[in-house]
């Protein structure tokens, strides 16, 4: 039997808006955990694969290692929005690519650590139990220009740093806020905005990596 010719992906939340229709066009996976990768490698032919969330802290996460091999093997890996990014941006160098503005903050040295995109998920769904920073970053970013206030949203992403990660949601980091006397309307426009999905950073990466990808863009010998 033909190996399936659509592009591999590795996703959980960060795909969660893409139409049907463009979904059809790929093989989605669940984020990927260590070994994923290299049973790509068991296929008799190289293809496409674009590795977007993977797991954190209680799953072995995806390793440099596993992509670097993919890579050598022939295969065109790819890499956005969490886990995605922070692989293309150690593996630039050799060939795997980097798509989205998480992936640009990642290769520029804007931001450093892995919680700046860790969240924990949902065992069943994937769905997004916790907070990454780069979301945080977004959130405070569209308060601190609706109020007009520059410099208002430093404080509240340094207490936001202290959370760990796997403990960082919206609540709590509401509370920590308000219990730090954090100006309230900054709390109050971020928990207005946080829930809007559709403008979460790691989905706007996520869609623009597997569109570019469909549609051949940076893909070698793409038709």
């Amino acid at each position: 039997m033909e190996p399936d010719p659509r592009p591999i992906v590795f996703a959980g939340p960060s795909l969660a808006c893409l139409p049907a229709a463009e979904r059809v066009l790929l093989d989605v996976r669940p984020p990927a955990r260590r070994g994923d990768l290299e049973a790509l490698l068991r296929r008799e032919r190289p293809g496409v694969a674009v590795l977007i969330d993977g797991l954190f802290g209680w799953s072995l996460a995806v390793t440099p290692t596993e992509c670097r091999e993919l890579l050598m093997a022939g295969w065109t890996l790819c890499g956005a929005s969490s886990m995605g990014a922070l692989r293309a941006s150690e593996l630039w160098s050799v060939g795997m690519i980097g798509i989205g503005e998480i992936y640009t903050m990642l290769r520029l040295g804007h931001i450093r650590a892995d919680d700046e995109v860790a969240v924990a998920y949902h065992p069943d769904t994937h769905e997004e139990i916790t907070v990454s920073l780069v979301h945080v970053r977004y959130v405070l970013d569209r308060a601190e220009r609706h109020l007009a206030r520059p410099g208002l949203a430093s404080r509240a992403l340094d207490l936001a740093r202290e959370i760990y990660w796997l403990e960082r949601s919206w609540q709590r980091l509401f509370a920590t806020w308000r219990g730090h006397g954090l100006d309230e309307a900054l709390i109050e426009y971020s928990r207005a905005v946080a829930p809007d999905v559709r403008r979460h950073p790691k989905v706007l990466d996520a869609e623009q990596a597997v569109r570019s990808v469909l549609a051949g863009i940076w893909i070698p010998n793409a038709t």
